[in-house]
């Protein structure tokens, strides 16, 4: 009995299917998450990709809010269904707050800003929430 379970453990047959069925998991799960993350980099760049175009459209000379996420919507390819886009408008005497027509303390009219804003969660392995902003100085 004993020549036989010595010959049993020094038997080298099918060793090489055991030790792929031991690293197979961990080869899958590698590729997993490299795909995983390849759809959240595509994902957040079509975010900045929004978040940009709407700053660029400001920067054209649109001041219209309802324009603005509008842009932002259209160049925002596979948007998240729980997304949210925001356009904010506030006026700024060099550090202080301003407002619009009112003259800031240097008898000068208050810098005028935009904030462009793009948040979204993306699901998959990196489920989290992400955003993305811009200011944009009109004036």
């Amino acid at each position: 009995m004993s020549k036989r379970i010595r010959a049993f453990a020094h038997d080298q047959r099918g060793a090489a299917i055991v030790e792929f069925g031991l690293i197979a998991p961990m080869i899958v799960g590698v590729i997993v998450l490299i795909g995983q993350t390849a759809v959240l980099g595509y994902s957040m760049l079509s975010m900045r990709n929004a978040v940009h175009s709407g700053a660029m459209y400001v920067m054209g000379g649109s001041r219209s809010v309802n324009d603005i996420k509008a842009v932002m919507a259209g160049s925002w390819a596979n948007k998240p269904t729980d997304s949210t886009m925001s356009v904010t408008q506030y006026y700024k005497c060099g550090t202080a707050d301003g407002t619009e027509g009112v003259l800031c303390a240097d008898n000068k009219l208050p810098a005028q800003y935009f904030r462009v804003k793009a948040q979204a969660t993306f699901g998959g392995a990196w489920d989290q929430n992400y955003g993305i902003s811009e200011v944009v100085r009109v004036r």
